[in-house]
């Protein structure tokens, strides 16, 4: 009982680590480019009228790419203007590392140490 409470620790401090590993792909192995939000997407929402979404168009090896970002949303008065986004054919869009994800991070690690910590050490108790 005892060495359970250190692997569900250790196990969830392994889960957030490879999510945010998982999450953190385009930026890796993504370019760096400069892309344009020309427009805003709308989604009808359970809670509210609409969520709105912005639209990247970006120049990725001489391809002209479109792409909604679902990751946020965005005021529907959201003037056109330039960002700098990474971006992967295969791994997606990604603005970078936000300060959610340096939590998580943070978070991730603590419990991986913690649950080793806790795993090996922590429940050695000498009984006199």
């Amino acid at each position: 009982m005892k060495k359970s409470f250190a692997v569900i620790i250790l196990l969830l401090g392994v889960f957030i680590l490879f999510i945010i590993y998982k999450s953190s792909l385009p930026i890796i192995y993504g370019t760096k480019v400069k892309a344009n939000i020309i427009g805003i997407d709308s989604a009808k929402s359970r809670r509210f009228n609409y969520v709105y979404y912005p639209v990247f168009q970006l120049k990725n090896k001489n391809d002209i790419i479109k792409i909604t970002d679902k990751s946020s949303s965005v005021n529907k008065n959201l003037k056109k203007s330039e960002v700098t986004v990474y971006y992967d054919r295969n791994y997606g869009l990604s603005k970078g590392f936000t300060v959610v994800t340096t939590t998580f991070l943070i978070m991730g690690l603590l419990m991986v140490m913690l649950g080793i910590v806790a795993l090996f050490t922590l429940f050695k108790v000498d009984q006199k």
